[in-house]
């Protein structure tokens, strides 16, 4: 969890290739088994935000897909998916984001 000027941002790394999956397969072909992992991955992010009380906050998964998986992604503008979500006033930012292992800070995953 980051915390600055009110906002907080959790972040959970993931260590599965669901993201690069999501890009080949599409939801319809994603596996029972995986849709159901995928889906425990999000609840339990959420779970971790609705933790903290501030004006903004954020979660975001984030998934470590092989470097040409990534740049692959990257260039179609696929490395990340952001939805907002509301509950009552309360608004999340959820992030699923594709970030390779040993990603330099000048990096395209950076910004």
């Amino acid at each position: 969890m980051v915390s600055t000027n009110g906002a907080i941002h959790v972040v959970d790394a993931k260590y599965k290739a669901h993201l690069a999956e999501l890009d080949d397969q599409g939801w319809q072909r994603f596996t029972d088994d995986a849709r159901e992992a995928h889906r425990a991955d999000i609840h339990q992010v959420l779970a971790y935000a609705a933790l903290y009380s501030a004006d903004q906050v954020s979660a975001s998964l984030v998934y470590p897909p092989r470097r040409a998986t990534f740049e692959a992604l990257a260039r179609r503008g696929r490395d990340r998916s952001i939805a907002h979500l509301l509950h009552g006033a309360r608004r999340v930012r959820l992030e699923l984001r594709g970030a390779p292992f040993g990603m330099s800070s000048g990096s395209p995953a950076s910004g």
